[in-house]
């Protein structure tokens, strides 16, 4: 129990929940207008495949780019390209321009994703619990986009997303304040230099191609009323 506690009041705990705020509204906005495109049949099967492909392929390049560039706040950059992506989804494009849309949609999810990783981690002294903080905010912006895509109107999202931006500010504060120690990491006990690099590229892909499979593979008929959906995103 005092270990728990320990985790959840350590220095810099706010990052993660900042972070938790940020990933809620990236997944707000994503799956608002993932679940009014789904609705539209040429985009049942595919935006899916397209949102996953692109949302989370392409972070290694980002977290890449981000270590050539540190002082660059992705995940603000990130919150402004899913808000001009909502913009342009609010409007009756074309295809193709709802295709390019959606590619920026996932772009700026990437962002998000790979600033919170980052600033939670080295922001933490070694505890693990900021991040869990981050990546929980996510389930609760799913439930909630899908919720809303009928309830409200994009502009409204599109504002709800941009209230992330001060938040995404104030966690790099905290993160920059972190790095100002000599190594920030040096307390994580996570690596083992025995396993090679390519049995852990391969064991990372295979869990997300179980994730893939429990998004969309599982039978969930069962959640027909709000309290069920809401309920199994909870869990």
């Amino acid at each position: 129990m005092k270990r728990l506690y320990s985790a959840f009041t350590s220095a810099n705990i706010g990052c993660g929940w900042m972070y938790f705020y940020v990933h809620f509204v990236t997944e707000v906005i994503c799956f608002y207008f993932l679940s009014r495109l789904i609705g539209d049949s040429p985009f049942l099967w595919v935006a899916p495949l397209f949102y996953d492909c692109f949302a989370f392929v392409p972070q290694g390049v980002i977290g890449y780019i981000s270590d050539k560039h540190p002082k660059i706040v992705f995940g603000a950059i990130g919150l402004v390209l899913m808000c001009a992506a909502g913009i342009g989804l609010s409007f009756d494009i074309p295809v193709l321009a709802k295709f390019a849309a959606i590619f920026i949609l996932c772009i700026g999810n990437a962002f998000t994703h790979v600033n919170g990783a980052e600033v939670t981690l080295r922001a933490s002294e070694g505890k693990l619990a900021h991040s869990a903080i981050f990546v929980a905010g996510g389930s609760f912006g799913v439930i909630t986009g899908k919720l809303l895509s009928s309830a409200v109107t994009p502009v409204a999202v599109c504002i709800l997303v941009l209230t992330g931006i001060p938040f995404a500010l104030l966690a790099e504060y905290y993160r920059r304040e972190a790095d100002k120690k000599d190594v920030p990491c040096i307390n994580f006990k996570y690596h083992n230099p025995k396993i090679p690099a390519a049995v852990i590229i391969i064991v990372a892909t295979l869990i997300v191609i179980v994730r893939g499979y429990m998004g969309y593979g599982i039978p969930t008929s069962w959640k027909k009323t709000v309290i069920q959906n809401i309920a199994l995103y909870v869990i």
